[in-house]
């Protein structure tokens, strides 16, 4: 296809042909015009031919560039929704990683107290055994006397003696370091005897100790009471060499004093309980005795009180009515001051 510039120049050419074949040959002047027009007419279709097509190229040149600019809007949303979505993966993943190292983290404290309770446990466990199989082993401890031997009262120290495995004194230690007995309270024994005194003789009574009753010897048996000495600092030795022991004993006294403390929490709970049954029952019985003074009233017409010396009886005169009202009337007195009392003594506790 010719542009449109090279068919307007050859119009152009041929009407100035035209014009000089009009002055040559005038015969057929009409003729060649109608050639002429019907050339141009030829060419001027051609042209609208030229510009519709032009116009179709521009068209579908346009529609092909908004499709390009459609398909580039697509694909940024499309990249900018992908870039979105990897984004809240990422933030998930971020977020469930550190969930799951607190969660992690948790365990670990958990798995920790766990084993510190369990180690704890165990070590009371230990110090138990070992204190028994010490005992059995008739190991040598030390404790002390409360009250003491007269020699250690005397001196106002702390009567301290060696104790074996099978329970059995050995000796005071002050006694055993000027060579004496220990005599306690109520065995009525010369406190300052010498060794050579009591040496490989019986043990003598006087006419007090012989005459005591039994009440006597049997506070002389109970009131020397022992307490064992706990020291954290202490070495107890064996025959494989010295161990400490007073932290494991010191974990083992922890933990029965809390099984203690959660034996009176209990007791406290049962009393507390038993005090609310008592006013409850006090309460009901309060109610039954109005409930009875109303039928009463209601069948005799007067007042009248029940007590556990008329049940039986059914005829009354006005002066045991008045007797009978004023017992009851005191007998219920004592059951406020008595529940008073109980209250106090609760809220006390």
């Amino acid at each position: 296809m010719r542009p449109l510039r090279e068919w307007q120049a050859e119009s152009e050419n041929r009407l100035s042909l035209k014009n000089r074949y009009l002055w040559l040959a005038k015969p057929f002047a009409s003729l060649f015009l109608i050639l002429t027009i019907m050339y141009d007419t030829d060419a001027e279709e051609e042209v609208m031919r030229a510009k519709a097509k032009e116009r179709k190229r521009r068209k579908a040149a346009e529609q092909a560039q908004r499709e390009e600019q459609a398909r580039l809007e697509a694909k940024t949303v499309a990249r900018e929704k992908a870039e979105a979505e990897r984004a809240e993966r990422e933030r998930a993943k971020t977020e469930r990683a550190e969930r799951e190292a607190e969660e992690k983290r948790v365990r670990k404290e958990e798995e920790r107290w766990e084993a510190e309770r369990r180690r704890k446990a165990e070590a009371g466990k230990g110090s138990e055994a070992g204190a028994g199989g010490s005992e059995a082993r008739g190991e040598v401890k030390k404790v002390v006397m409360d009250p003491g031997c007269t020699r250690c009262t005397r001196a106002n120290t702390v009567c301290e003696f060696l104790m074996d495995g099978n329970k059995k004194r050995v000796a005071c230690i002050r006694c055993n370091q000027s060579k004496g007995k220990c005599h306690w309270p109520g065995d009525r024994k010369d406190a300052e005897a010498g060794p050579k005194a009591v040496k490989g003789k019986k043990r003598r009574v006087d006419e007090e100790n012989a005459k005591a009753g039994p009440s006597n010897q049997k506070w002389a048996r109970t009131s020397a009471r022992l307490t064992e000495v706990l020291d954290l600092d202490e070495f107890e030795a064996s025959g494989s060499g010295m161990k400490e022991v007073g932290v494991a004993r010191y974990l083992g006294l922890e933990n029965k004093l809390e099984r203690l403390i959660e034996a009176v929490g209990l007791i406290a709970n049962n009393l507390a309980s038993l005090f609310e049954l008592h006013e409850t029952a006090v309460e009901n019985s309060g109610r039954i005795a109005d409930a009875l003074e109303s039928i009463l009233d209601e069948s005799y017409g007067f007042g009248m009180a029940v007590s556990p010396s008329d049940s039986g009886s059914s005829e009354l005169d006005s002066d045991e009515l008045h007797e009978e009202a004023e017992w009851l009337k005191a007998h219920s007195e004592d059951e406020e001051e008595s529940e008073g009392e109980d209250e106090s003594m609760a809220k006390a506790e």
